[in-house]
């Protein structure tokens, strides 16, 4: 369970791609905290201005309030 690592570790040797090349999305403090001890970049999704302080405070390397944002920067 989160933040263990080892699920995210095992889907990117399952997938042959190196933590540096993804992105993980969540909406959790767990969730951010897991992608740092896997070595992945991480998107916090907040749905409140609470939840946006505290995914940041856990080292989101962003942080978005709408999904849409997201999908505009991936695009």
């Amino acid at each position: 369970m989160k933040p263990d690592p080892e699920p995210i570790e095992r889907a990117l040797r399952i997938l042959g791609v190196d933590a540096v090349s993804c992105v993980l999305v969540g909406d959790s403090v767990t969730d951010i905290e897991a992608s740092q001890h896997a070595g992945l970049w991480s998107v916090g999704y907040a749905k409140s201005a609470e939840r946006s302080a505290e995914l940041s405070e856990a080292g989101a390397d962003a942080v978005v309030t709408a999904m849409s944002a997201l999908a505009a920067a991936l695009a």
